[in-house]
This record gives C-alpha cells, sequence and structure tokens, in this order.
C-alpha cells in the first residue's frame, strides 16, 4: 500500500482509531530514531525549519532557557511543605484583608 492510499484509508477511519493509530506511529518513530535525531536543533531542511523554527530562533531560545535555569538557581533549599503552606496563607490573608 502506497503513501497516498494509506491516507485515503486513515480519513475513513474513527477519531478514536486514527487517535491510535497516531500514537503508534510516534512510538515507532521514538523506538527507531536515536534520542539525538530528534532534537530540533539539528533540523535542516526548510520543512524542519518551518515546524520548528529557524536556527537563529532555536539558538535564541536556548541561550533564553539557560538564563531562566541561572535565575532559578539558588544556594538555599527548597520549601518544606509546612513552608510553602505558611507562604499561601500569607499571601491569601494579604491579599483578602485588603
Amino acid at each position: 500500500m502506497g503513501l497516498q492510499q494509506l491516507k485515503a484509508e486513515a480519513i475513513k477511519l474513527s477519531l478514536q482509531e486514527r487517535l491510535e493509530l497516531i500514537t503508534a506511529i510516534v512510538e515507532s518513530l521514538q523506538n527507531s530514531l536515536p534520542q539525538s535525531d530528534c532534537d530540533p536543533r539539528r533540523l535542516r531542511s526548510p520543512s524542519e525549519q518551518r515546524r520548528f523554527g529557524s536556527s537563529h530562533v532555536l539558538e535564541h531560545r536556548s541561550a533564553a532557557i539557560e538564563r531562566m535555569r541561572g535565575l532559578l538557581a539558588t544556594d538555599r533549599p527548597a520549601p518544606t511543605d509546612a513552608e510553602v503552606t505558611a507562604m499561601l496563607e500569607e499571601r491569601l490573608m494579604k491579599k483578602y484583608s485588603s
């Protein structure tokens, strides 16, 4: 069966069957390709660039993500559940006491 025939047959499927087909295709791609081949920063064809953006945009996006990670870095440990609960209660008290 050729690609055009497969597309025509896929359109005839129910919504649930088409979703299952998509899932099966995605799983087969994930199992077939090395993870590095799926990295959008390595995409080169025009269709891939349209889908994922130009390399300049991807580089800018990657740099922004790295800056955000740096902003999130801290020497302090994460707050405990009790501390988070206290912070939320304090915020709600300020919000509704005005």
